[in-house]
């Protein structure tokens, strides 16, 4: 993959920042929130609201942790009551639609309340989650489906002037939000993405760690985008996937009506796209999981 042709943007009165675009989407003739005859799906941070009006904050599930997999009626089953999945192809939406209120006017600034609100876990965990992280200088980390930059800052710090941030969604408006204020901080290191729903848009080779928080379960086409970041990852490089648990009758009904599958079926999903989990961070997070994997060596 090749980085697609790049775009500016005025940010801060400190001049224009670079954005780059993933080359298997074109956005700039649809105005956010119009109509497209299709999807507008791929990588976002996760939220709760309907399209046209202000979202309200996530509800949290129940803390209750059951075993990953069991047996039922001699058939593997996930402890989120889903069968294995079968590999989807890449033209198949797994959800489709799931990412259309992204693209609404106004959307940036309103979600950035709910992603960024104390009501939402990962954000009272942030710093504790980007420690986790072990991150050092000179690293090169892709944060996959950026939303309104809310690691941005602290993924920034950790790598240092020598590493890099990819900051990369596929909505437009998130992007120039996260531009802005890249800008009016001075980080230098920090470079703000326009992505596309099958492809991360980046050079292969060129990252030493992704980063997907809530939002695995806004890939529409994860087989496609999970090849995409194994080829964007430097061989044994690490994917970070921090997502809700999902498990029925303990999960919120929000997260049962919301997030497609349950850690059961992410880590089939991940395991088929040929990465080998290395560790789940326990203790950390009580409404999300947080998941280490290993990118093959190749």
């Amino acid at each position: 993959m090749l980085l697609g042709m790049y775009l500016t943007t005025a940010c801060g009165g400190q001049g224009a920042l670079p954005i780059e675009r993933g080359r298997s989407r074109d956005l700039s003739t649809r105005p956010p929130g119009a109509a497209s005859g299709r999807s507008q799906a791929g990588t976002t941070a996760g939220g709760i609201a309907s399209t046209g009006h202000t979202p309200s904050p996530e509800r949290a599930p129940s803390d209750d942790r059951p075993a990953a997999v069991q047996a039922l009626g001699g058939a593997k089953v996930h402890a989120d009551g889903q069968a294995p999945p079968a590999p989807p192809t890449s033209a198949q939406s797994v959800r489709p639609g799931i990412n259309d209120k992204y693209f609404a006017p106004g959307a940036a600034d309103a979600w950035a309340r709910v992603f960024e609100g104390p009501k939402r876990e990962v954000a009272r965990h942030r710093e504790a989650i980007v420690r986790a992280l072990a991150l050092t200088p000179g690293m090169v980390v892709a944060d996959l489906g950026a939303g309104s930059g809310l690691f941005t800052r602290l993924l920034s710090d950790a790598v240092g002037e020598e590493g890099k941030v990819y900051a990369l969604d596929i909505v437009p408006s998130f992007v120039e939000r996260i531009g802005k204020q890249v800008s009016e901080a001075g980080l230098r290191n920090v470079q703000a993405v326009l992505g596309a729903e099958r492809t991360t848009g980046l050079p292969a080779n060129s990252v030493d760690l992704g980063f997907l928080c809530n939002v695995y379960h806004h890939l529409e086409y994860p087989d496609s985008y999970l090849g995409s970041i194994r080829e964007t990852l430097r061989p044994g490089g690490t994917l970070v996937v921090i997502d809700f648990e999902r498990i029925p009758n303990v999960s919120s009904a929000w997260v049962l009506g919301h997030v497609r599958a349950g850690k059961g079926v992410v880590s089939e999903e991940i395991r088929r796209a040929g990465f080998e989990l290395v560790r789940e961070h326990a203790g950390l997070l009580k409404e999300n999981y947080m998941m280490i994997w290993r990118a093959p060596a190749r």
